[in-house]
């Protein structure tokens, strides 16, 4: 945790990630509102979440071999970061930290099913 009680967060795929230029249209159309910012915020996760299941899907359907149980683990440890770094309480169902988190569980989405893409293509299966 950082001074803030937020979660550390080791390198920028947390906050940087290559995303649909409708996003940014989107929040920039938002004008700040809340309501139309978490919808953008909604609608791209649902866009990366999707990509990222079809990546890791096509991985996990494919022929077994030590390259895919390795690419499993490092999937397992990369998801089990995600959501420890980019908390959200439910509970709570606290605003702010929403609006921190939704970002974070985006870019991390985006970043793994680009390296995931990337592996399906250019790696042995």
């Amino acid at each position: 945790m950082d001074a803030d009680g937020n979660p550390y967060r080791p390198d920028d795929s947390y906050s940087r990630a290559n995303l649909r230029p409708q996003y940014r249209q989107c929040v920039a159309a938002s004008g700040a509102d809340i309501s139309a910012l978490r919808a953008c915020m909604d609608e791209e996760f649902q866009r990366q979440d999707e990509r990222l299941r079809l990546a890791w899907g096509a991985i996990a359907n494919g022929p077994d071999s030590s390259f895919k149980d390795r690419l499993a683990d490092e999937q397992h440890i990369y998801m089990r970061d995600t959501y420890q770094k980019c908390h959200y309480d439910p509970i709570t169902k606290d605003q702010n930290q929403l609006i921190a988190a939704q970002p974070c569980l985006t870019n991390r989405y985006a970043n793994r099913s680009a390296a995931l893409e990337a592996l399906m293509h250019n790696a042995p299966m």
